[in-house]
């Protein structure tokens, strides 16, 4: 749930305004993503804080600031929400190259793709997306991967994640 009303105006950098989407992605480039208090545990990203199937974070390239993980886009928003921001959580970074390119499923022999994907909003343009594909299908549902591809997704990420943010910290 966020928490606080979107308390001052959206910047600019964040307005897709007919940009394109952009799958360039440099093996440095930085991804953010915010994360609930209780999700860090003596500064460590805790893997549950990763949610599959698809991992959404936002880009450094597009934006650049840690804090942009924190706004609210409207594509979330439920009936009873408003547009908000949520200041009061922690925001990780990991880097492009810290995500794996396949996880093997080591009963089924498969090997699942993964990359992140820029998945645009209108009012948060650095949106981003890790995708796992099956045989070059992008995988929907949770359901559709073995548990052991999820689980080691979830901590080859939180092992590499660092936390730039902290709920103390505001970034404008």
């Amino acid at each position: 749930m966020p928490t606080s009303p979107e308390p001052r105006p959206r910047p600019d950098h964040l307005w897709r305004n007919s940009r394109l989407e952009d799958q360039e992605f440099s093996l440095a480039e930085r991804l953010f993503r915010r994360c609930r208090p209780d999700h860090v545990l003596d500064g460590k990203l805790q893997a549950a804080a990763l949610k599959l199937p698809d991992i959404s974070v936002t880009r450094e390239k597009h934006g650049g600031l840690p804090g942009d993980a924190r706004w609210m886009t409207r594509a979330e928003l439920r009936p009873d929400e408003q547009l908000a921001v949520y200041d009061d959580w922690y925001v990780v970074s990991f880097r492009v190259a810290d995500i794996p390119n396949s996880i093997t499923a080591p009963n089924q022999g498969k090997t699942y793709s993964i990359l992140p994907r820029h998945v645009p909003y209108d009012d948060l343009y650095p949106h981003t997306e890790i995708w796992t594909l099956n045989e070059g299908v992008h995988v929907v549902k949770e359901n559709r991967f073995p548990p052991v591809v999820k689980s080691q997704l979830r901590h080859v990420l939180a092992e590499k994640a660092t936390v730039v943010l902290t709920p103390e910290e505001l970034a404008l």
